[in-house]
């Protein structure tokens, strides 16, 4: 998805039409703006920034990014405008009578349309521009139309380290949750499940289970994908070792939320616009010095024994 085309700055104008909240959106700015990280690794329409517009409240949606994602923490998820709504099958098209009476939303997507097509030298409708976001796999409109109830674990679909949160759909709003193909995730129906899959995906025995599969690079292995979700175990409320995880995951998860709520320079690591490796190792440094981190490591290492 070029980021640049629907990832804007964005701010609440207090007001409402046709029972509507209103927000401001315009392009971001690379150098002040707090979203500059969702432009950073732009590859495609680089240059392009929307002029202000004022837009209903429908129209936007809720994105995770891979940069929101850290080892048991979870940034909040980012405003997007997307060509699309979802239905009752799941997500599809906007069409030009939809948005008809947002002159906003209609100059929006009126140039949306001509950097995508001056990009790509197409010439694409608005209906059209759903199918150029949505990846070969269908992650958006096939995998994420049911995302309404329970759980969400969401986990890097890259890079060597395995890193992993888990968040309460009920916490979100389901009907707006846009997850990017950044990220991986699974819908878990109990707590204690989720809990027990972002344990065991941070922890440092899954990473040298999964390590002999991943391909390699010059700088060590690389995209992770799947392979922690085909290594763990499925989840048994009745087998001790793995209530031992999810208890000693959701003490580790509770100190480490208490030391981030008393110590501010901590907020430092948790900004997506920081570098996301730099982040996440960080973090890992933190987390291994709280009180309950060994019982959490021994208990995850036990699985596999």
């Amino acid at each position: 998805m070029p980021r640049a085309l629907y990832f804007f700055d964005f701010e609440d104008t207090g007001k409402k039409k046709l029972e509507q909240k209103l927000f401001k959106i315009s392009g971001i700015d690379d150098s002040l703006s707090c979203n500059r990280y969702l432009l950073k690794d732009s590859k495609k329409c680089t240059a392009f920034r929307l002029s202000p517009k004022v837009i209903p409240e429908k129209f936007l949606y809720d994105a995770y990014i891979s940069k929101h994602l850290a080892p048991f923490s979870l940034h909040m998820p980012t405003k997007v405008m997307l060509p699309a709504k979802r239905d009752n099958t799941g997500w599809v098209a906007l069409t030009d009578a939809e948005i008809t009476n947002w002159s906003g939303v209609r100059s929006a997507f009126s140039e949306i349309k001509s950097a995508y097509n001056d990009q790509y030298n197409k010439d694409v409708a608005l209906a059209e521009l759903l199918q150029t976001i949505d990846s070969k796999r269908k992650k958006l409109t096939q995998d994420q139309k049911d995302i309404l109830s329970g759980f969400l674990v969401l986990f890097g679909a890259g890079g060597s380290n395995p890193c992993a949160s888990y968040v309460s759909i009920e916490d979100l709003s389901p009907e707006k949750l846009v997850i990017d193909q950044t990220l991986y995730w699974a819908k878990i129906e109990s707590e204690e499940e989720a809990v027990y899959l972002t344990g065991i995906i941070n922890s440092s025995r899954i990473k040298e289970i999964i390590s002999e599969f991943q391909p390699k690079g010059q700088q060590g292995e690389r995209h992770i994908h799947k392979l922690p979700l085909k290594a763990i175990p499925d989840f048994d409320s009745g087998n001790e070792k793995h209530i031992d995880i999810v208890d000693k995951t959701k003490a580790l998860i509770s100190e480490w939320e208490e030391y981030i709520n008393h110590n501010s320079e901590i907020l430092d690591l948790l900004d997506p616009n920081k570098a996301l490796s730099y982040r996440r190792k960080n973090i890992w440094r933190k987390i291994r010095t709280l009180d309950s981190f060994d019982s959490y490591d021994r208990a995850t290492k036990l699985l596999f024994q």
